[in-house]
């Protein structure tokens, strides 16, 4: 009966260990999980730090190019009215020269 316990108390060691080294595979598994993890939110981190880079880059382009934009839509307008002006002189030059051949 002794020698029986002894075996069952034996197996159950036996058992004890494996579940012991079961579980510190488990808990190292885990642990590289974890570590990925980290590793994945660090890269992600740097990737919405590069996306909110480029994307303030592009509102300063979008805003430096309305601005040149604004900027040439003016000069347009000055351009036009000085067409006008021009337009005008040349109109009243031309009567001129028509009334003095008269």
């Amino acid at each position: 009966m002794e020698e029986l316990l002894k075996r069952i108390l034996s197996k159950l060691d036996n058992m004890e260990q494996r579940f012991e080294q079961r579980f510190n595979e488990v808990d190292k598994r885990f642990d590289e999980v974890d570590k990925r993890f980290d590793r994945i939110e660090t890269e992600l981190e740097d990737v919405k730090r590069v996306v909110r880079m480029s994307a303030q880059d592009t509102l300063e382009n979008q805003i430096e190019f309305s601005e040149k934009s604004d900027l040439l839509d003016q000069r347009i307008c000055l351009l036009e009215e000085r067409q006008n002006y021009t337009d005008k002189r040349v109109s009243r030059l031309e009567k001129e020269k028509r009334a003095n051949e008269q």
